[in-house]
């Protein structure tokens, strides 16, 4: 059996350009998020928004920094790295629709 703890750790890194991209799709999605919730009164597709969650999102959406309801866990989006034989693929995928958007900086591979 391999002893997993003597191995190196993994990290992994976004790059400033990265962090940028990421940043600005994320403001867009959660705006989108926000107004289809309201829009479609669904927490997620074919699952009803509760009226807290409503009031929630709403509030947000008047103070000018819309947040769609993510439920308990506020998971909204995850992040993929994938190690390859010529470097690291980077995807972020906000989780309550499914777009994702890539990030691979495919120039330093």
């Amino acid at each position: 059996m391999t002893d997993y703890q003597a191995d190196p750790p993994f990290y992994f890194e976004l790059t400033p350009e990265q962090r940028q991209k990421i940043c600005a799709w994320q403001q867009k999605i959660q705006k989108e998020l926000a107004q289809w919730q309201l829009d479609t009164n669904q927490f997620v597709p074919e699952v009803p928004l509760e009226e807290h969650q409503a009031r929630m999102v709403r509030r947000s959406i008047e103070h000018g920094d819309p947040e769609p309801s993510a439920g308990v866990s506020g998971g909204l989006f995850s992040y993929c790295f994938t190690p390859t034989g010529l470097g690291c693929t980077v995807s972020v995928r906000e989780n309550i629709k499914g777009e994702s958007l890539d990030v691979t900086d495919y120039e330093n591979w």
